[in-house]
């Protein structure tokens, strides 16, 4: 089985190298990016590929053209067909490449170096954590696991290894959201102004919760400031919140009728016209009291 990836560093497209080499071979700098590409597609598979055949299931032993890194069999005119260039820009690149030190007889320098014989899957990652918890509990660290089929230790990770790293991702989750967490803000759990009954806020946060939009710490603040300031102007709560469980509105709005509450200090009571009834009757009380003051006060009558 071949080797699925390689490493690709940053900082490559503009290596000073490859501008050396471009100006040597008369090309372009994307002309020699995509000539070492190539090659180090071949080097990776080397490892996997008879580098004469291109058949696969050739391990690393003792030939030095097995390990990954080689790139002999390196077709110089097959990679003109495939990159589109003229007949030899490839052959003048890859004697350019050579002179500058970046290939070394039939490998690429320093290949060893930039793609290290590393386990790169998160199942790693993952045995090393459980491992330092381990080691702190005094219990023996886990095995390494088995080698790769292809015999890289940097090969493509598997869908097991994934699986096991987010299962770690999912615990280190649960751990956040344990203690420390912050508490669930609760709408139920806040101080009413004066004239919003509790039961009808209940109503209309369950309202909420029920068409799966329910109250935030905002919306409740934002809320309460302006029903304050409708049930002061005489608005009830039920003309206020009634219309909107009813309509299920996610906001409630200024009730169009008028306040059921409301009392107009301003307004003169309204003037009834005297009946004859009670001015006759007004003209005796007074008749009577004025007598009444002559027998005890007759000093006043003049």
């Amino acid at each position: 089985m071949k080797a699925d990836w390689f490493r690709w560093w940053h900082g490559t497209v503009d290596d000073p190298k490859f501008r050396t080499v471009a100006r040597k071979a008369g090309c372009s700098v994307a002309d020699v990016i995509a000539v070492w590409a190539c090659l180090l597609e071949r080097a990776s598979q080397s490892g996997a590929l008879d580098p004469k055949t291109g058949d696969a299931d050739v391990t690393q032993g003792d030939d030095e053209h097995a390990a990954r890194g080689s790139i002999a069999g390196f077709d110089a005119e097959d990679s003109d067909s495939l990159l589109g260039f003229d007949d030899g820009r490839t052959a003048l690149i890859l004697e350019a490449m050579i002179e500058k030190g970046l290939i070394v007889g039939d490998r690429l320098q320093g290949w060893e170096k930039r793609q290290p014989k590393r386990e790169d899957s998160s199942a790693a990652r993952t045995r090393e954590y459980r491992d330092r918890k381990k080691a702190g509990a005094g219990a023996p660290p886990s095995p390494p696991p088995p080698p790769h089929p292809s015999g890289h230790s940097d090969a493509v990770v598997t869908h097991g290894d994934a699986q096991e790293g987010e299962g770690d991702k999912r615990g280190e989750k649960n751990q956040k959201t344990g203690a420390g967490a912050p508490p669930k803000f609760d709408p139920l759990a806040v101080a009413l102004p004066v004239g919003l009954p509790p039961e009808v806020w209940a109503k209309w946060v369950k309202a909420r919760s029920q068409a799966k939009k329910p109250l935030t710490e905002l919306a409740v603040e934002q809320q309460l400031l302006v029903v304050t300031t409708w049930l002061s102007e005489g608005f009830s709560a039920a003309q206020i919140f009634d219309p909107a469980i009813r309509g299920s509105w996610q906001g409630i709005f200024r009730p169009k009728e008028a306040p059921a509450n409301a009392t107009d200090l301003f307004s003169p009571a309204p003037l009834r016209s005297p009946r004859a009834g009670d001015v006759a009757g007004t003209y005796d009380a007074n008749m009577r009291a004025a007598a009444e003051l002559a027998k005890t006060h007759p000093e006043l009558i003049r």
